[in-house]
């Protein structure tokens, strides 16, 4: 998956002794750029796997960090927060939708949301908007690999789907949308050595021809 910084925006919406609920919180990297900016502040962040879960654990244990289903936020789902974060889900979710109407229920204050976008041609469709990413045949195995799904990342019309959190969160006082350019030297590398080590191929376009666009959306509520 490819992996961003998070953007310079973010900081202005922190506060001492705000609550975050950080939704697919990976390893938990916003907590550490809380850190950076804040000394007192509650985080709790979710995620569906483990694994991440476990590594979040070791570097932020001060925090609260829980296993959910996707599409459910568990105990704290009838909890509030100051700032809830859903940062990458919708690139890898198709049931996203669902997910921002918990996490809009969530928010006291922000939500803030971000979509995936590339320069060359899309659909909302799911299987669409996919690169086609899929698994190399293993030449040492006796019996070919059978093709696995196309890795999970969709690229949608960042445009509509955001249009559509819009509406899921109606009423609100204000949004604001930002835009965050990835350059092909900042995210190429890393991205194919995500594919080496998961023995993947790109088979429908250069990766050095695609240009990623990250649309961010903060929704204030009123």
């Amino acid at each position: 998956m490819l992996m961003f910084e998070h953007p310079v925006f973010l900081q202005r919406l922190f506060r001492e002794n705000m609550r975050v609920l950080d939704v697919g919180c990976k390893r938990g990297s916003l907590a550490g750029l809380l850190h950076k900016n804040l000394r007192h502040f509650r985080y709790t962040g979710l995620d569906s796997n483990p694994k991440a879960i476990s590594a979040a654990k070791k570097s932020y244990p001060q925090h609260d960090f829980l296993v959910v289903r996707r599409g459910d936020f568990g105990p704290i789902e009838k909890k509030k927060f100051d700032l809830v974060a859903m940062l990458g889900v919708v690139s890898i979710y198709d049931k996203w939708k669902e997910t921002v109407q918990l996490a809009w229920r969530c928010s006291k204050k922000y939500l803030v949301v971000d979509s995936s976008d590339v320069h060359i041609k899309t659909e909302n469709d799911k299987m669409s908007s996919f690169l086609l990413i899929r698994r190399k045949r293993d030449s040492q195995l006796s019996k070919p690999q059978k093709e696995t799904s196309p890795l999970p990342y969709i690229f949608l019309d960042s445009a509509g789907a955001l249009q559509s959190v819009i509406k899921i969160c109606t009423p609100y006082k204000k949004f604001t949308r930002y835009i965050q350019y990835t350059n092909l030297s900042s995210s190429a590398e890393q991205f194919k050595r995500y594919c080496e080590i998961h023995n993947l191929s790109l088979s429908n376009h250069r990766f050095e021809e695609i240009v990623f666009v990250r649309t961010y959306l903060v929704v204030e509520k009123n």
